[in-house]
């Protein structure tokens, strides 16, 4: 399952501990290190830090996202 599902998984299904949320984080977030910043990849981030109630981080990745090149009429459509 690639990150992105992994995050859509676990915002459809929802999670009222967070752990959906903490584990898309985990999983976002490791692709940052590897493969670098995707515009998609961090405004998800940035949804799921707000969830967590750290503002100061979703605030930085909804930044830096608004900054990523996008393609077409929709941020983000950059992920493999």
């Amino acid at each position: 399952m690639s990150d992105i599902s992994r995050v859509l998984h676990a915002i459809e299904h929802g999670d009222p501990n967070a752990a959906g949320h903490r584990e898309a984080v985990e999983s976002l977030e490791k692709a940052y290190q590897e493969r670098g910043a995707r515009t998609l990849s961090r405004f998800f981030a940035a949804m799921n830090f707000h969830k967590l109630g750290d503002q100061q981080k979703a605030r930085e990745c909804y930044q830096e996202a608004l900054k990523l090149p996008r393609i077409g009429s929709l941020p983000g459509l950059d992920f493999d």
